[in-house]
C-alpha cells in the first residue's frame, strides 16, 4: 500500500529528474485513461488511484517554476472550457 510520504517523495524525486511540468501532466494523463507517460516517468505504481496521482500533481505544481504555473492554470482553464 501506498503511504503519502512515499507518494509525495517518489513526485518529487521525478520532478527532480523529469522536471515538475512533464509530471504533472503524466498525472493528468493518467486520469485521462493513458498510464503510459506516468509509467515511462517511474511513477506506475499509482496508476488506478486518483488520491495518489492528485498527490502527485499537487507535488508537481508546488515544484514549477512561476511561468510553468500559469501555462498549467491557463492550460485547465482551456480544457474546462471545453467541457460539455
Amino acid at each position: 500500500m501506498l503511504t503519502t510520504a512515499q507518494v509525495q517523495a517518489d513526485a518529487t524525486a521525478a520532478c527532480r529528474k523529469h522536471g515538475a511540468k512533464v509530471v504533472s501532466d503524466a498525472a493528468y494523463a493518467a486520469m485521462s485513461g493513458r498510464p503510459a507517460p506516468l509509467q515511462a516517468l517511474g511513477l506506475g505504481q499509482c496508476l488506478g488511484n486518483l488520491p495518489a496521482l492528485h498527490l502527485i500533481t499537487t507535488a508537481a505544481y508546488s515544484l514549477m517554476s512561476d511561468d510553468d504555473q500559469a501555462l498549467d492554470l491557463a492550460q485547465a482553464s482551456i480544457d474546462a472550457a471545453k467541457m460539455p
